[in-house]
């Protein structure tokens, strides 16, 4: 029992941190658009809304302080934990480069119910991907719902 404390302690420290540098808490090169967005994703279940602004620029950036600007102090990380709470999974597939500052990535959010696509744009911003732009999402519902049992 000991042993899973400590390895808990330690990973999940090194998973924020990592999360961190991946959105550009400190540009490194080795960063990826994948890494950024699962560094969203997980910002987004934490309510840890500066480093979730952060995975952002341009106008999506902008769009969003906006709208936190306009709510009540906390409220704005409440909206990020609720809306993040019923994912089950996060799939990236279809990494397509750009040109070289700009990759676009298909994203499949995993709910219990459905899934829903949506396609990311990211840009390199000093160093750093950030997310720059995401479709609306397209829903889908699976013929056998996630955490279905396969066998009794």
């Amino acid at each position: 029992m000991r042993t899973i404390r400590l390895a808990a302690s330690v990973l999940i420290p090194l998973a924020a941190i990592a999360a961190l540098i991946a959105c550009g808490g400190a540009a490194r090169e080795d960063s990826s658009p994948a890494a950024c967005v699962r560094a969203m994703s997980l910002f987004s279940r934490e309510g840890r809304v500066k480093e979730y602004l952060d995975c952002f620029t341009g106008g999506l950036r902008a769009k969003l302080e906006q709208a936190r600007d306009q709510m009540k102090p906390g409220e704005f990380a409440d909206i990020l934990r609720r809306r993040s709470a019923p994912v089950r999974g996060l799939a990236i597939s279809d990494q397509t480069q750009v040109d070289g500052e700009t990759m676009r990535l298909r994203v499949e959010w995993i709910f219990e119910d459905r899934s829903e696509i949506q396609t990311f744009t990211l840009c390199k911003v000093q160093g750093a991907w950030k997310i720059a732009d995401m479709t609306d999402a397209q829903y889908n519902r699976p013929a056998v719902p996630y955490g279905t049992k396969v066998f009794e």
